[in-house]
């Protein structure tokens, strides 16, 4: 089901149950997104990209607003708190942050030659913990990570054993192994 269509089933029991405030939102998402379907030079279509795109770019713009009001204590308390509502709901249509995603890869590192750009390693270097077991060479850990392996070049790793890098620091650990 795209998410245009879990929003208009999201519509519906929100009128037939009196949800105001599930409504209000439904109803922004789909007025940004009509804005954004006529904007100059969208070519595009309306998928779950458009969507996507849409919904993360209001949720950015209204938790901005929503510190605003907050730093007005009780004065901006209600919006500050309808806002927060909104963010909430609309936070279930959106990917979870890297910070809450666990990245579970194998990687042949000899193939990666020349492609640290690839997103995946991104997402590898940002992660704040990362486990790169029997590395090959200091050098893998420093591709995968952007840490410095503690680990002398040419030292083989026994099954097992690896590289913990959290909060940017390495060491070298022993997890189980059995057969």
């Amino acid at each position: 089901m795209t998410i245009q269509e879990q929003l208009v089933e999201a519509q519906k029991s929100a009128m037939k149950s009196g949800d105001r405030a599930t409504l209000s939102v439904i109803r922004q998402i789909q007025s940004e997104v009509a804005v954004a379907k006529t904007a100059p030079g969208f070519s595009g279509e309306i998928d779950d990209a458009l969507y996507l795109s849409t919904i993360a770019t209001y949720t950015k713009r209204m938790d901005k607003a929503r510190v605003e009001y907050e730093a007005l204590g009780e004065r901006g308390a209600d919006q500050a708190q309808k806002l927060a509502f909104e963010i909430d709901y609309l936070s279930d249509y959106l990917p979870q942050k890297l910070d809450d995603l666990r990245v579970i890869a194998a990687i042949e590192t000899r193939s990666l030659s020349g492609y640290t750009t690839h997103p995946l390693m991104t997402a590898l270097r940002r992660a704040r913990r990362l486990l790169i077991l029997q590395p090959d060479d200091p050098t893998d850990v420093m591709q995968a990570a952007g840490v410095k392996a503690p680990i002398r070049p040419g030292q083989r790793m026994t099954p097992g054993r690896g590289i913990l890098v959290a909060d940017r620091v390495a060491s070298v650990i022993q997890v189980a192994y059995g057969h």
